[in-house]
């Protein structure tokens, strides 16, 4: 759709709503519309006088959840995707972005069980694994969070974020080599992925590789300047070359972002 589209479609339902009040659907739809133009406040009203009139529409609780989700009120999005779940328990999409605003919430044991139910009701979804892979990691589930890692990357092997994530994680488990390994094929795979070089970077610094620490940052910081991480790795690989000023006029500059 155009924005005139969208327009044209906010005036047909509010023409259809002069005629018939009573009506969600048109209130859904008119909701939409309003969401799809970024105006979330008139959306907001027109969903909850659909569920007002109609409490039992799964896909109006949902879009109210991503209409919180976007305002970053996740406990109000939390509720409308529990609300939706209730009405249809079998709902991916809602158990997935329940899990994401759980995880923004710090809820890390509930938003690893709507991941799970997500991914048992979507196989297939690299989103669901990522992000089980992503709470898992963070509660220090290292093993279960390197298998959803390992998963994404067999369902799409060409998924940065997975290829990245499965080197953080094999860090933290201690298999430096690996992870260097998964950086490198993650390097090859997004050429011009700052993270990627900077990660790879951070795992040369670890290995005591400090030409290549200093070559992966000084890469990364050309793709994107102002990424923190790379000018602290090259930092401290120029202190440990003993290169103090140029590592000085680094931390210089990062304190200036």
């Amino acid at each position: 759709f155009e924005l005139h589209q969208y327009r044209d479609a906010i005036a047909a339902y509010q023409r259809a709503l002069e005629i018939c009040r009573d009506f969600p659907e048109a209130h859904y739809n008119l909701g939409n519309a309003y969401y799809a133009l970024g105006e979330r406040d008139h959306a907001a009203a027109s969903y909850l006088e659909a569920i007002n009139q109609q409490p039992n529409l799964a896909e109006v609780h949902f879009n109210l959840g991503l209409l919180e989700q976007d305002r970053r009120n996740d406990p109000a999005a939390v509720i409308h995707y529990e609300n939706a779940l209730r009405i249809r328990p079998h709902y991916p999409e809602a158990l997935l972005n329940l899990g994401l605003s759980q995880t923004n919430l710090g809820e890390l044991k509930e938003a690893t069980s709507s991941f799970q139910k997500a991914l048992a009701l979507r196989p297939d979804s690299i989103e669901a694994c990522l992000n089980l892979g992503d709470v898992l990691q963070r509660a220090g589930a290292f093993a279960e969070s390197e298998s959803c890692f390992r998963r994404a990357l067999a369902l799409h092997p060409s998924n940065l974020a997975a290829r990245l994530n499965l080197s953080v994680v094999l860090n933290s488990m201690g298999q430096v080599d690996e992870a260097e390994k998964e950086a490198r094929s993650a390097v090859l795979l997004a050429p011009e992925s700052h993270r990627a070089h900077a990660y790879l970077g951070a795992l040369c610094l670890k290995k005591n590789h400090i030409d290549e620490a200093i070559a992966c940052s000084n890469r990364a910081l050309s793709l994107d300047p102002s990424f923190i991480p790379a000018r602290v790795t090259l930092s401290q690989s120029l202190l440990i070359q003993n290169k103090l000023s140029e590592a000085a006029h680094v931390c210089e500059e990062i304190i200036g972002l």
